[in-house]
């Protein structure tokens, strides 16, 4: 049988029933394996009222019309084995019983049964509509920002046209502008990515030292005068000592809280709460003399810490304020990690990063791992690859070792 034939036979023939699902059934000879034979299903009629739906029966019989507008596929589960048919083309036919025509494509044959056989409660036949959308305000609609089938846009509520197409400095319009009886203008009045220009413009953006790698987005910093010398280099030749009487003096900046850059330690006024191991990269610890979270929030991304019982450094990857647990990197700066025993006090590096100028004396970077002299305090900085410092030493006296001018040529 044809489509044509097939559509004829609801439109002025017998098919024209409701609640009703018909199928156009043609064969393609008898399968050699089974010795059945089986055919394919080239068209689907559908009745937009049902008698039920997903199981559930009311009166009068339930409207699918919104449903069957959407419909992209349809499953026929017939004794136990699932076929699947992709819809080509549709057609609504309006009438008495009015129905959907489905022109359909599959790539499985399906066995040739009769109408008896698909009312056999012990085939378990069910037919599924792919997909199910039942709510009419998912179609075309002004809450629909999907499928993109505006043509006009939206009239602005206060904003109003100015015709300026005669090339006056005023618009032609100008005094129904001025009363308000100008046409509205076709501006949208907001889009969907306001969030982020909201919040960028009004609620605030932050940024902290554990976005950028631990370095500060913001700093304030003090200048002084020194010398970078590689983190291997010699300690005497770095202090100016022997055949160093030529030194490469370069401004600098310290963002420590003294005038000259220099290493201490203060408390955090937290300690550990249990025995770590020197592997466990998690410390969870515990306020002293029942502090505020404040004081625990003083230890920041990039910080470097010791406790009162080792000489471990340890480096700041993560504090968790709201579970007091610190994650950190053992043995920082070849140090070696121990064992640290429970309620010991941690107490913190004080941060001083050291920053240079590049040589058009335009943009800033950290010295990175060296070790710096500095001609204001005459001392020694040992810092690590984030240009923090982590330890100091104290060069001698120039006019102790008979050097009257200990930068002279």
């Amino acid at each position: 049988m044809t489509v044509a034939e097939f559509l004829l036979l609801h439109t002025s023939g017998p098919l024209n029933f409701s609640n009703w699902i018909n199928v156009l059934y043609n064969s393609v000879g008898i399968n050699p394996d089974t010795g059945l034979e089986e055919g394919r299903i080239d068209a689907i009629t559908v009745t937009a009222n049902a008698l039920s739906f997903n199981g559930v029966t009311t009166q009068p019989d339930i409207d699918l019309l919104t449903i069957l507008q959407q419909v992209e596929t349809v499953n026929l589960i017939f004794d136990n084995v699932n076929y699947t048919f992709t819809i080509t083309a549709v057609d609504f036919i309006d009438g008495q019983n009015a129905f959907f025509f489905f022109q359909v494509t599959s790539d499985t044959l399906v066995p040739n049964v009769n109408d008896a056989s698909l009312t056999n409660a012990q085939y378990n036949t069910v037919v599924n509509l792919n997909p199910i959308l039942s709510s009419a305000t998912f179609l075309n609609s002004d809450y629909n920002i999907t499928i993109n089938n505006g043509t006009v846009l939206r009239e602005h509520p206060n904003k109003l046209i100015a015709d300026r197409e005669a090339g006056f400095t005023n618009p032609s319009n100008f005094s129904a502008i001025l009363s308000t009886s100008a046409s509205k203008a076709n501006l949208q009045e907001s889009f969907y990515t306001s969030t982020g220009l909201t919040n960028a413009r009004y609620e605030g953006t932050t940024t902290d030292a554990e976005d950028f790698a631990g370095v500060l987005p913001s700093f304030s910093a003090r200048e002084f005068t020194g010398e970078i010398h590689p983190p291997n280099a010699n300690r005497d030749y770095a202090c100016g000592i022997g055949l160093n009487t030529n030194r490469v003096l370069v401004p600098m900046l310290h963002t420590g809280k003294a005038t000259n850059p220099l290493f201490s330690s203060s408390s955090t006024n937290i300690e550990t709460s249990d025995l770590i191991n020197s592997t466990q990269t998690t410390i969870e610890y515990n306020l002293i003399n029942n502090l505020t979270a404040t004081n625990a929030s003083l230890v920041e991304v990039g910080d470097l810490l010791k406790t009162s019982d080792s000489n471990e450094i340890l480096k700041v990857v993560q504090n968790n304020l709201d579970t007091k647990i610190l994650q950190v990197n053992r043995g920082h700066l070849q140090t070696t990690a121990a064992p640290i025993q429970a309620t010991r006090t941690i107490e913190k590096i004080d941060r001083t990063d050291l920053f240079r100028f590049d040589q058009f004396g335009t943009n800033l970077s950290t010295v990175g791992e060296a070790i710096v002299y500095v001609q204001e305090n005459n001392s020694l900085l040992n810092t690590d690859e984030f240009g923090t410092v982590f330890s100091s030493s104290i060069c001698p006296d120039p006019l102790l070792l008979g050097i009257d001018n200990p930068n002279s040529n």
